[in-house]
């Protein structure tokens, strides 16, 4: 699945995951209190990492924690177009400290 979007819109690299680096998170609408991207986020947390809510063009977040690379959300166009990697909430929640490097993507030129 990941194969086919990174050949149309999206380039395979890496994040080198530090205390204190930020992110912003993105996924479908949801009323509910237990979802994917809120454990996923919470885990960030716990590996020290700081959660923005928005992305600003002064201060945008090191990476964007997302459920796919298929979303149109307002935060997935900002990451392609400020050039923003994106992580998606698998290779993050494997992640066991805040020193290691995770899959992440980035748009692709052209």
């Amino acid at each position: 699945m990941l194969a086919q979007e990174s050949e149309s819109s999206w380039s395979k690299s890496t994040l080198l995951l530090k205390p204190g680096l930020s992110f912003a998170t993105t996924s479908p609408p949801s009323m509910k209190t237990e979802t994917p991207i809120r454990r996923a986020a919470a885990h960030a947390e716990r590996l020290g990492l700081t959660k923005l809510e928005r992305i600003t063009k002064k201060n945008p977040p090191d990476f964007v924690l997302a459920t796919s690379l298929s979303l149109e959300t307002t935060k997935m166009v900002q990451a392609r177009e400020r050039g923003i990697p994106v992580v998606l909430i698998e290779p993050l929640n494997q992640a066991r400290s805040a020193e290691e490097v995770v899959e992440a993507w980035l748009a692709a030129e052209g």
